[in-house]
């Protein structure tokens, strides 16, 4: 089980015995900057496609465990995110030819937890329900985001996906068995999932997304070039669709959310059209002269 990060201090709760709650959450990723573990040297190689020879250059960047969380009352949004700068990869020398695409292949492991709860119940003789039906109206991701220079947005390369469909929270319950017997009332409730192409749910698959030179976003200076790669990040969040959570007998609750990645890694490929050999250049350049020559012949006899 993964540790629950530290929470911000509680606010202003909501009031009244029963009370429905809608609100859409807004997400404003905060950027928490991760320190990469690893670079791994990138070497040439020949990869064979369909009967098509691919030619690429390879690197993978190691990355840390990043983990984000909130505390807020019921009924507020529940921002959260988590990003970290994928700093390290080397741009692709154009000696080696025409680039045409930018792959990007990435193996996670993702979590989510919700926590709701409350401390202060209205008649401590009558039973209390506190529950939150996400109703698959959760949306967690990690990605691969590439921002351009000179851009205003960010693109997601890659996607891993998960939901969160559990049911948290319990209706009509006994007020003694949480405390209230004692004067010092406590509930709580937490569920949390896995996601990724290297959670248990999600298998051992890792996901893989492509940035072509061709796309209209694609800044040829980011990743041609000396120096490293710019614009690129790894970003983990969770969206939390706060509508339906019910409060019956409970004067205030409290939701806490908690998104986090295990260490992974990003690899990254360059695949593009090499320059032609100096054997093959001056091959073709002979056949060229070939061709050339037997041309004039034919117009001189013709003539």
């Amino acid at each position: 089980m993964h540790l629950h990060p530290c929470l911000s201090a509680r606010p202003r709760p909501i009031t009244g015995n029963r009370i429905l709650v809608s609100a859409v959450l807004s997400l404003l990723p905060s950027l928490l900057t991760a320190q990469i573990l690893s670079l791994t040297h990138y070497s040439d190689l020949i990869d064979v496609e369909d009967e098509v020879t691919v030619f690429a250059t390879v690197q993978t960047l190691g990355f840390n465990q990043l983990s984000q969380g909130t505390y807020t009352e019921v009924g507020n949004t529940v921002p959260i995110a988590d990003f970290a700068s994928l700093n390290g990869f080397a741009k692709f020398d154009p000696a080696l030819g025409t680039l045409n695409e930018v792959r990007f292949t990435i193996e996670v492991w993702a979590y989510a937890e919700v926590e709701i709860e409350s401390f202060d119940i209205v008649d401590p003789s009558a039973a209390f329900s506190l529950e939150w039906d996400p109703e698959g109206m959760v949306l967690l991701q990690t990605s691969i985001i590439y921002s351009p220079t000179g851009g205003s947005a960010g693109y997601s390369i890659t996607f891993d996906t998960g939901g969160f469909g559990s049911v948290i929270g319990d209706l009509d319950q006994d007020p003694s068995d949480w405390g209230a017997d004692e004067g010092e009332f406590f509930y709580s409730a937490v569920d949390w999932t896995e996601y990724g192409g290297f959670a248990p749910e999600g298998g051992n698959t890792a996901t893989s997304g492509s940035l072509l030179t061709s796309d209209p976003i694609f800044v040829v200076s980011d990743f041609v070039g000396d120096g490293t790669v710019s614009g690129l990040g790894l970003v983990t969040s969770g969206e939390f669709d706060t509508s339906n959570i019910l409060l019956e007998n409970l004067s205030e609750a409290y939701i806490s959310a908690f998104v986090g990645l295990d260490p992974g890694t990003v690899t990254l490929e360059y695949i593009y059209t090499p320059v032609p050999e100096p054997a093959a250049a001056a091959f073709l350049a002979g056949a060229a002269a070939i061709v050339l020559l037997i041309t004039r012949s034919r117009r001189l006899r013709v003539e």
